[in-house]
């Protein structure tokens, strides 16, 4: 009876995916169907800020909900949540990434937000404009991949 029951635990987990975030950096959610063709419905921004860090927004107020999300920079840096409320509900992910990143934690997942706002410090003598590689995940199988965000 035990066996029984672990089975059909772990296949769950397997069938929601993970909803404490990315276990690593890859280009699409292994979530056993394809990512959406069509264009996201998030408001994406990327400025930067006076002090030369760049402010990162995804979603907007009012705007639709995601569960989670991989946001990987395409360059070193500093790459942090904008607010405390962003560093309780995301958490860095090293395995696999090839700059910063960061995912979702369940707290996000199980509440689905709108909005997360991150800052980005380029490296001391970077040169280049920072870009960043994102997917989004609406429900488990609903989620754009290979979003690409420049200034």
């Amino acid at each position: 009876m035990l066996k029984i029951a672990l089975a059909t635990l772990l296949c769950a987990y397997s069938v929601y995916g993970y909803s404490r975030g990315a276990p690593a950096c890859v280009d699409a959610p292994r979530h056993k169907v394809q990512p959406q063709s069509s264009r996201n419905p998030y408001a994406v921004s990327l400025v930067q800020e006076a002090g030369g860090d760049w402010r990162l927004t995804i979603g907007s107020q009012g705007g639709p909900s995601y569960k989670g999300l991989l946001l990987q920079a395409n360059q070193s840096g500093n790459l942090r949540p904008a607010n405390s409320a962003g560093r309780r509900n995301f958490k860095s992910l090293r395995r696999g990434c090839g700059g910063p990143a960061w995912t979702h934690s369940s707290r996000w997942s199980s509440s689905g937000g709108q909005v997360s706002e991150w800052l980005f410090t380029p490296a001391e003598g970077s040169t280049l404009q920072p870009s960043f590689t994102l997917s989004i995940v609406q429900k488990f199988s609903t989620f754009w991949s290979g979003i690409v965000v420049t200034p």
